[in-house]
């Protein structure tokens, strides 16, 4: 049986301007990008694509909120993490 994959373009499908860590610093912070994508993504499939290319940049609060809210929700280890999250 194959893994089913699901790619994440940041720039087509959040923000191409992804900024702040809290629903309350925007629409496009790493709380957002982690409920509305991350986490609908990692319980669905068994593997994640996320592709960065195209983003103006991005800030630590957004990344820290994004992957590490992501750890901390979950609890999963880094090595799961690695198995599951794939960064383009």
């Amino acid at each position: 049986m194959s893994k089913s994959v699901m790619k994440i373009n940041v720039a087509r499908q959040f923000s191409k301007n992804p900024a702040g860590r809290y629903v309350s610093d925007g629409k496009n912070s790493g709380e957002v990008f982690l409920k509305n994508l991350l986490i609908p993504a990692i319980t669905t499939h068994d593997e994640v694509e996320i592709d960065f290319d195209g983003v103006r940049g991005y800030g630590s609060s957004f990344l820290e909120e994004a992957f590490g809210g992501l750890i901390r929700l979950t609890g999963m280890s880094v090595n799961e993490f690695k198995a599951k999250v794939k960064i383009l």
